[in-house]
């Protein structure tokens, strides 16, 4: 929230302040990959977020504005994101992404919990809008990786627990489509703290 010193506020308690994706890639890193130095996270959920934690610090820019990759094109000239540009991946890659292809094949306007569970249910037009889905992730994985070259790049958010069934061996294929060097020395994983991973982050900033 602009304007506002959250330091100040609570000046009588151990206050963190942080970027809610930064917070979550820490939290990943600190309870699951500590053996990792360069970690990469993107969260899937009502938005696309990502956060940089190197050598065990998050890695925020000059501003505190570093890894938008929600914000790099995909689709140049492509569907309308929340912030106003177009084709960028989180206007693919997000809840409302979904929602906007489900109802642009169907015409039915429905909310992304039950998209997904018509494409956990085998639903022929779901799942073409889930492959679609796929894809562009997969575009986007390597986008990160060629850019940043990370020993592992993480993917959660609340979106992708509830796709979990469908990207069985999602991160080999994701990998394919990386030139060979940066693959050789990359691991994808889906993580294993589902929506909770802020709120983790948040606890082992303040423990930290």
């Amino acid at each position: 929230i602009e304007g506002i010193n959250f330091k100040e506020l609570f000046s009588d308690l151990r206050v963190v302040v942080g970027n809610d994706v930064n917070v979550g890639a820490y939290g990943e890193w600190y309870y699951n990959f500590k053996d990792y130095k360069f970690m990469v996270m993107l969260a899937l959920g009502t938005g696309l977020g990502a956060g940089l934690i190197l050598n065990g610090k998050i890695y925020e820019g000059v501003c505190g504005s570093a890894m938008e990759v929600g914000h790099h094109i995909l689709k140049v000239g492509g569907e309308l994101c929340n912030c106003g540009r177009r084709g960028c991946a989180e206007a693919y890659l997000s809840s409302y992404g979904l929602e906007r292809e489900y109802f642009k094949r169907t015409g039915r306007k429905l909310p992304v919990k039950d998209i997904t569970k018509r494409m956990l249910e085998g639903e022929e037009e779901a799942l073409e809008v889930f492959k679609n889905f796929k894809e562009l992730l997969k575009v986007c994985v390597m986008n990160v990786i060629h850019l940043l070259n990370p020993d592992l790049l993480v993917l959660g958010g609340g979106l992708l627990k509830d796709l979990k069934p469908l990207l069985l061996g999602f991160e080999g294929e994701a990998l394919e489509m990386v030139e060979n060097l940066p693959r050789s020395c990359t691991k994808v994983v889906i993580s294993p703290s589902d929506e909770f991973f802020v709120a983790r982050g948040a606890l082992a900033l303040v423990m930290g």
